[in-house]
């Protein structure tokens, strides 16, 4: 009996000490920090990493999202299938930054749910995706998800902004609200809560993004980028210094 534990707790050392050692390796990586510092400028790579390392590791999907639409929203603002092709156009658009993966709207082999709904707790205008990790080797990968959209009484713009925001979560992007307020308040990136500027001429504040910028679009791009190969469990550490190594190859 003793002999079959310790055998069971060697085998197990070995997996872990393994899987470490994997994860360490750059070798074992796909990411390609020359071709993303040949492709991309400093301040779109920048971008990418403020807001794709909050938790410290890149979150993404290695298989397709496929999306049920769903709808609590007794709104009569606007009926289910107007705010529903907003949500197609943003996949639409998304799809065209996307290399590795597309996102379809489905009712077979789901695996994200979008719903509508009037308000939901402390009345936020969303609510971001949760995300479902399945231990992978060297890294663990999103195969799921959620979103909540609030309707309400809100502008069309408003609520565009909104499905743009939170399909940026689904993703793999995170708020950066220290950064937002270390630039006081003026760091513009819809992967942050939507903002909105008061226009003279039009005497009312507007949502500053209705869609993702450009800067956001180039970070959806870098996350997705089938050459770039940027693995998810990605450490912003091992990011950066891949990056340096790279650029001192790049100058001999």
């Amino acid at each position: 009996m003793g002999n079959r534990i310790g055998i069971t707790l060697g085998v197990f050392a070995v997996l872990f000490v393994s899987h470490f050692f994997i994860k360490k390796r750059t070798w074992f990586s796909s990411f390609d920090a020359q071709y993303l510092v040949s492709k991309y400028t400093q301040k779109e790579i920048e971008h990418f990493s403020n807001f794709a390392f909050q938790n410290w590791r890149i979150v993404k999907w290695r298989e397709n999202p496929r999306i049920k639409l769903l709808s609590n929203s007794q709104t009569r603002y606007y009926t289910d299938r107007d705010v529903f092709e907003l949500v197609k156009a943003c996949i639409q658009k998304s799809n065209r930054l996307l290399e590795e993966i597309q996102i379809y709207v489905d009712d077979q082999d789901i695996n994200v749910v979008l719903t509508l709904k009037d308000s939901i707790h402390y009345n936020v205008r969303g609510r971001a995706p949760t995300y479902v990790s399945s231990i992978m080797i060297p890294y663990p990968t999103v195969i799921g998800g959620e979103v909540q959209v609030v309707v309400g009484n809100r502008k069309l713009d408003e609520i565009n902004s909104t499905v743009f925001h939170e399909f940026s979560h689904l993703l793999g992007f995170h708020h950066n609200l220290e950064l937002f307020e270390e630039s006081e308040w003026t760091y513009k990136s819809l992967f942050n809560p939507p903002t909105k500027t008061f226009i003279d001429s039009l005497d009312r504040l507007v949502e500053d993004f209705t869609e993702y910028s450009d800067l956001d679009k180039a970070a959806i791009r870098i996350m997705y980028d089938k050459d770039v190969g940027i693995d998810p469990g990605l450490t912003k550490e091992k990011f950066f210094r891949m990056i340096e190594k790279a650029k001192k190859e790049m100058r001999k």
